[in-house]
């Protein structure tokens, strides 16, 4: 967070997929939707005993429940899942218009190394025509992060400024096959997109010579007695 900075805001629901209905359970309505129409939006594994990346390299901070697509072999490089976010939600268009709000996207990734599965995320903005503005925002798992190796879990992140005219910010997870897997096994957890505003700086300038102008005020007030025995009284 930018000095002087509001405190960032995780815009993302149910990022770390602790609400579901676990393993093999029809999860839809827990913050993702199915951009290809499936009513089972996405599937689960456990962190405890459903372990199919790299024993050992289990996120830190995550829950008992971590993402993989729905094994959707007929569909080329599985399915899509998304969430989008109202940006008015968490800042004003003034101030993303004036390139006063920064975004944090991150994820942990991970794949399933003998199917040669991982998880590409993509973060794009659009206009109220819902055109995309700026560039697209990838977070790549096919790079294997900062050991370079697929199925361990590799904490994956961009920042930047939020681009002007944006109003929708939409996540999406989308599904690395390089094997003959069934496409399925892209596993990801703690998915998070912090918005943060850092306001104009007058509105710092403003804010501190009023403050400082009190301080000094109250500072140098003469003291007077009061009639009250035993009380002093600062000078109205």
């Amino acid at each position: 967070m930018f000095a002087g900075s509001l405190p960032a805001a995780n815009t993302i629901v149910n990022g770390s997929f602790e609400e579901s209905n676990g393993f093999n359970g029809t999860n839809a309505g827990f913050g993702w939707v199915s951009a290809n129409g499936f009513a089972d939006v996405f599937d689960v594994y456990s962190h405890t005993t459903q372990v199919w990346y790299e024993t050992g390299s289990a996120p830190a901070g995550a829950g008992e429940w971590y993402f993989h697509t729905v094994g959707l072999a007929t569909i080329p490089n599985g399915g899509i899942v998304e969430q989008s976010i109202t940006l008015s939600d968490f800042s004003s268009s003034g101030n993303i218009d004036a390139g006063n709000v920064t975004f944090d996207f991150s994820a942990q990734i991970a794949g399933y190394q003998a199917g040669g599965d991982t998880a590409i995320l993509e973060l794009v903005f659009l206009d109220a025509a819902s055109s995309q503005v700026g560039s697209t925002v990838t977070l790549d798992g096919t790079t294997g992060g900062a050991d370079g190796i697929t199925n361990t879990f590799d904490l994956f992140s961009s920042a930047g400024t939020v681009p002007a005219n944006a109003e929708t910010a939409r996540v999406q997870i989308l599904q690395a096959t390089a094997g003959t897997s069934n496409g399925n096994d892209n596993y990801v957890d703690l998915v998070a997109l912090d918005i943060t505003t850092i306001p104009e700086p007058s509105t710092f300038v403003l804010g501190s010579l009023g403050l400082l102008g009190f301080l000094r005020r109250r500072r140098w007030e003469p003291i007077r007695l009061c009639a009250c025995p035993g009380r002093v009284c600062l000078s109205p």
